[in-house]
């Protein structure tokens, strides 16, 4: 299992590393503290089909879950994610 985790983290591109990266900085990691999607995206300054296929592509492999219900959708990072971001981290101190 770990290699096909691996292969998932490999796999990711560096708009997907920012938003995981934005989510987790701000402790976004559970139902009660996802923030909004405008708030990440004014942090990334992505444009709207890139940031929204970023979103697409990342709830897809589980890294992030997007909270609907309210007028504006939140967002945060699943435990998966947060591992790959932690995987990357200790991959770039080597």
């Amino acid at each position: 299992m770990d290699k096909y985790f691996n292969a998932i983290v490999d796999g990711l591109n560096l708009q997907d590393i920012e938003v995981l990266n934005v989510l987790t900085s701000t402790r976004a990691t559970s139902l009660l503290s996802a923030i909004t999607r405008k708030e990440v995206n004014d942090k990334v300054s992505y444009s709207e089909a890139i940031f929204r296929k970023t979103l697409q592509r990342l709830e897809a492999i589980k890294f992030v879950n997007v909270v609907t219900g309210n007028k504006e959708h939140s967002i945060y990072a699943t435990e998966f994610g947060q591992n790959a971001i932690n995987l990357i981290a200790e991959r770039n101190e080597v």
